[in-house]
């Protein structure tokens, strides 16, 4: 993030759905860099959290 100059800075006065948004971006942004399909990495954990929650 510090690299990015995305780093937060001392203003606290954040919206929560922005940072949630912003949380979102990182998270693309480091699957696109590790080649990791994002939709079927979150398709694969929720559908084992699922049979978790079933049994």
């Amino acid at each position: 993030m510090d690299n990015q100059g995305s780093w937060p800075d001392s203003d606290q006065n954040y919206k929560l759905d922005a940072k949630i948004a912003e949380c979102m971006w990182w998270l693309s942004s480091l699957a696109e860099e590790n080649q990791v399909d994002l939709e079927k990495s979150l398709d694969n954990f929720l559908g084992d959290r699922e049979k978790h929650l079933k049994s």
